[in-house]
């Protein structure tokens, strides 16, 4: 009996020590990137993480495309392409669409002409507006016939921020009579609907705040 319990005994460890050669802790981890397992676990090498080493992490190990830079996201720890202000990602993810040409109708020598619902806190103003590149290029474009105003007309500068916002800073001009005090505007994707809130300062001290509804004609 003592002679099959050792036999028995004898093959158990036999077993388990065939069973540790054969079988490893990183027999079915796949570390990717040039990371190497290690007790079940991948060292990944340097600008890489995630289980597997399949996470850009660090700038240095992305390249992005063209009118794309690396930013790294410092809340899921990832680097990741982005496209440059004023740039926009087509069907294919690449940076290929000019925002200023999705807001000018792709017509960005004449550009396009909106309605415009100027909605203030004194009345309501119902005119057209014209959208055109401003000679900066893709990061700005200028709205001829803002307010509406008769004469003179006023020619406001805006800078693209995103690809669906832009900013107006404080500006004036001689012949205006009045000071755009500041805008903030949106837009849609295909740039066919603008809306803008901003405050202005006539020449007598007046101030009048206003959200403006452009719709692409």
């Amino acid at each position: 009996m003592k002679q099959l319990l050792f036999t028995f005994l004898s093959i158990c460890l036999l077993s388990i020590a065939f069973f540790s050669s054969c079988c490893s802790d990183c027999d079915h981890i796949e570390c990717q990137n040039g990371g190497v397992c290690n007790g079940g676990i991948c060292d990944c090498t340097e600008g890489w993480g995630g289980d597997n080493c399949q996470t850009a992490i660090s700038c240095s190990v992305v390249t992005c495309g063209v009118n794309q830079t690396c930013v790294v996201d410092s809340t899921t720890n990832t680097a990741n392409c982005e496209c440059l202000l004023g740039w926009a990602s087509d069907a294919t993810g690449e940076c290929s669409i000019d925002i200023s040409t999705i807001l000018t109708g792709g017509n960005n020598a004449n550009g396009t002409f909106y309605t415009v619902v100027d909605s203030c806190n004194l009345s309501i103003f119902f005119y057209s507006a014209h959208l055109y590149e401003a000679p900066s290029g893709v990061t700005s474009f200028y709205i001829e016939g803002w307010g509406g105003f008769d004469a003179p007309i006023v020619v406001a500068l805006a800078n693209v921020i995103d690809s669906t916002h832009f900013v107006i800073s404080e500006q004036t001009n001689p012949n205006w009579g009045l000071t755009i005090n500041g805008a903030t505007g949106t837009f849609s994707a295909d740039g066919s609907t603008i809306v803008c809130t901003y405050t202005i300062t006539f020449a007598d001290g007046i101030t009048e705040s206003c959200t403006m509804t452009m719709t692409r004609i």
